[in-house]
């Protein structure tokens, strides 16, 4: 009669164990959730693998149903968010629709395009993911639309362009138009879209300025940093609006 006994104990103690695991478990997770919630700033897009893992750990404590409308409400908290970081931070407005993009009265290089719409409050508009590849200077691409500039913007010389990559998530995504105010200041910090020589043009954030070189930084930990030489002709401009219907239901 002792084998069925010793099967139930066994039983007993292999589910004590069990759950004993499962508090344990807990126990870390919220550990880890209260130091990173001191510590990391929920602002901050660079931050968002560590909430990502929070959300899942979360949802796998959840009903079906719980978690769906905890995805909702996650989606849209992370679109506000977004949103403010960028625009406090980075400098950059964010519109969550798609511009409306008009054919060009004339078509004509990207450089004449860019003197013919300044004065009628219009951006020319290009796709970076087929124009100005490596070796090719964006000015000298052909422009055949523009856009409208958003009309309480400063002043200035505005190029718009189409972005490809993932090198800026979740800030930025691809598919995403961005408006470029064209000039050479360079603020750390500030978005900008400058041209690597031998690989074409990229959309990164300022980091480290020296005398001699800039840091350009992606928000996705994937991709390293790059430098570049300091010099004015690689620089297009700084990024000042995006439109982006990632998270417009938000």
């Amino acid at each position: 009669m002792s084998e069925p006994r010793d099967r139930d104990d066994a039983a007993r103690h292999e589910n004590d164990s069990s759950k004993l695991r499962e508090r344990q478990a807990d126990a870390v997770f919220r550990l880890a959730a209260r130091d990173a919630f001191d510590a990391l700033d929920p602002n901050d897009p660079r931050n968002a693998t560590f909430f990502d893992w929070y959300a899942r750990e979360l949802r796998e404590r959840q009903t079906p149903e719980e978690r769906q409308a905890t995805e909702r409400r996650a989606s849209a908290f992370a679109a506000r968010l977004t949103r403010r970081w960028a625009e406090e931070l980075l400098g950059v407005r964010s519109v969550l629709a798609m511009p409306a993009v008009r054919r060009a009265p004339v078509t004509a290089t990207a450089a004449q395009a860019l003197e013919l719409a300044t004065p009628e409050a219009k951006a020319p508009y290009l796709d970076l993911a087929v124009a100005a590849g490596a070796g090719r200077e964006l000015w000298d691409e052909e422009c055949a639309e523009w856009l409208d500039v958003p009309h309480d913007l400063p002043a200035g010389k505005h190029l718009a362009l189409r972005v490809a990559g993932e090198s800026m998530t979740p800030f930025l995504h691809d598919g995403d138009t961005l408006l470029v105010k064209v000039g050479p200041e360079l603020t750390p910090g500030s978005v900008v879209v400058a041209r690597r020589p031998e690989d074409g043009y990229v959309v990164k954030r300022v980091g480290q300025v020296r005398q001699r070189s800039v840091e350009l930084v992606s928000l996705n930990p994937a991709f390293e940093p790059i430098r570049l030489p300091r010099d004015h002709r690689l620089l297009l401009g700084t990024v000042v609006l995006r439109w982006c219907t990632h998270g417009a239901e938000s």
